[in-house]
């Protein structure tokens, strides 16, 4: 028996080095794709072949792929850490370390299950549902990990590990103890540091303070005379590097309604994903994946600093967050903050049940009315360049001239006639449609399954009442519209199933023309082509013709 295996181990050292290490990747290392648990031990008979196989083998374990301590075998881990060689230990090159995650974590966390999407992720619409959390650390596996560590500092050659950790705690005392051997090490090449499921301030401040210490860094003092502080900029260079920071949404887009406050909207596109990853297109659509979702094909777990208390010394997560924290350093940035966020996005109203849901009554003040009166500051509506108001779908009639929230607009389209800056802004009116393929029920009822030519005039009548209170604000820089047809759902209707090409291009046809009929009598001797669908620069994220995803609440 042991002359087979050295004839097996002589032939296959007399191949080139290149066709021995391929044929580890295929066999012993098949299927990791640079990452390896260290409890998996497949590939450990082949480590007691012979030195030279040991030494080549476990040089490319080691060197060339991320080794995982898991929580579900921390115990087994981190013995199999403190029993590696001296040599293997300063062959590692990245180390991924789940000490203490929270429960929702070990079934798969924000979508995330070990690298593979999972549908059934703790979040929903940007908040995450109640899960017990409460991982008491063990004082035996805190012991492990320090004694891990110190055996890992000890061996591995300065500046050339990769430490991502993994350690969801509740009391900073013991954040302490965890991240005491990084700072004491402080050669890592890179950290990557999560120390709470949850976002909390102070162990956000203690995982950047050890993520930029691990990497030989230091934090730069308030205390020294010659820092240049943020406000020593002149305002230009300040509002430029604003305008870099997250005060920008990914697609210049932001959503409101007086449900869930402000909001980031994505439209989620199966074809753009696969073009994305296929052929790396950078569509407009795609463009947003770099800044959401950063966990969905991260095979070391969920580094999201969007939802946990993380810090990493380098750029790992790029996802868009609320950039609350620069409306609240001081005044002066206050101000300038107010003036990005408003002047560089689009600011789109909606009803708070969702842009195409049905209305079934008029509310007390129209949803525009609230935004501008009552949550843009006042002194930043002049900043305002960019806004879409979207009317919801109704069944009959909808802001009646007799009705309270008549006259409220009213009132707020005279008090806007001095406070916007009218001859730099965008304004564009959405009279929304239910969603083609969604519920169109109102009541139990179908909607509009029948609709009259009387019925038809009452809905254009609405159109032309609404339209008629922008009179006083005419001049903007661009007015674009879109009116539903009233009678597109009824039997004949092109949102109906059986629909066809030629009875779509039919309808849209009408419905073009009514829009530009109300454009040129709205807008009198202004009237030109801005009023039609086919001039404007691009549809928002809600009305892509795929699923939406809505994203962060910032309220």
């Amino acid at each position: 028996m042991r002359a087979a295996t050295i004839t097996s181990s002589s032939l296959l050292l007399g191949l080139p080095p290149a066709i021995r290490r391929q044929i580890y990747l295929e066999t012993a290392l098949y299927g990791y794709a640079g990452n390896i648990p260290f409890e998996r031990r497949d590939f450990y008979t082949l480590l007691f072949v012979c030195r030279t196989i040991y030494a080549e083998l476990s040089h490319i374990i080691y060197s060339e792929n991320s080794i995982i301590v898991q929580q579900f075998s921390r115990e087994e881990g981190f013995r199999a850490v403190r029993n590696l060689t001296t040599v293997s230990t300063s062959a590692l090159r990245s180390l991924t370390v789940h000490l203490n995650g929270a429960l929702c974590c070990l079934d798969g966390c924000c979508g995330w299950s070990m690298g593979t999407y999972n549908n059934t992720a703790c979040l929903k619409r940007g908040r995450k549902e109640s899960h017990d959390k409460s991982c008491p650390m063990d004082k035996k596996v805190l012991e492990d990990w320090l004694r891990a560590m110190e055996y890992v500092t000890a061996n591995v050659k300065p500046f050339s590990l990769e430490l991502y950790l993994i350690s969801d705690v509740h009391d900073h005392e013991t954040a302490l103890q965890i991240v005491r051997p990084i700072i004491e090490f402080a050669k890592f090449k890179r950290c990557v540091i999560r120390l709470c499921h949850d976002r909390n301030p102070a162990l956000e401040r203690l995982a950047e303070a050890t993520a930029i210490r691990a990497i030989g860094g230091q934090q730069p003092s308030g205390s020294n005379p010659r820092h240049l502080s943020f406000l020593d900029l002149p305002r230009e260079i300040r509002n430029q590097i604003l305008q870099y920071t997250d005060l920008v949404t990914p697609m210049k887009e932001v959503m409101w309604n007086p449900k869930d406050g402000y909001c980031v909207c994505y439209c989620i596109s199966t074809w753009d994903e696969m073009a994305e990853s296929a052929f790396g297109t950078t569509s407009a659509i795609s463009h947003s994946f770099k800044f959401r979702n950063c966990w969905a094909n991260e095979p070391l777990g969920c580094f999201c600093r969007r939802f946990h208390a993380v810090s990493s010394s380098f750029s790992m997560c790029r996802c868009w967050s609320p950039p609350t924290s620069l409306f609240l350093v001081c005044h002066e940035v206050l101000d300038a903050a107010r003036m990005i966020f408003f002047s560089n996005n689009r600011f789109i109203i909606t009803s708070s049940n969702g842009p195409t849901a049905i209305a079934e009554t008029t509310p007390e003040r129209l949803e525009a009315s609230v935004f501008l009166r009552d949550v843009v500051p006042f002194t930043s509506l002049r900043w305002l360049r960019s806004v879409e108001l979207v009317f919801p779908p109704f069944e009959d009639d909808y802001l009646r001239a007799t009705e309270p929230a008549y006259s409220n607009w009213l009132q707020t389209i005279d008090y806007m006639k001095s406070e916007l800056n009218i001859p730099k802004m965008e304004l564009h009116m959405h009279m929304a449609d239910p969603e083609t393929y969604g519920n169109t029920l109102v009541e139990g009822r179908a909607y509009r399954p029948k609709f009259t030519k009387e019925q038809s005039m009452t809905v254009i009548v609405m159109y032309v009442r609404l339209l008629n209170t922008f009179s006083p604000l005419l001049g903007f820089k661009r007015f674009t519209m879109h009116l539903a047809l009233p009678w597109g759902w009824d039997q004949t209707g092109y949102h109906r199933p059986s629909r066809t090409h030629q009875l779509f291009e039919a309808h849209e046809k009408k419905r073009v023309h009514v829009q530009e009929f109300l454009g040129r009598r709205f807008l009198g001797e202004q009237s030109d082509p801005v009023s039609r669908d086919s001039n404007r620069e691009s549809n928002s994220q809600w009305e892509e013709l795929t699923w939406t995803k809505y994203e962060v609440c910032l309220s």
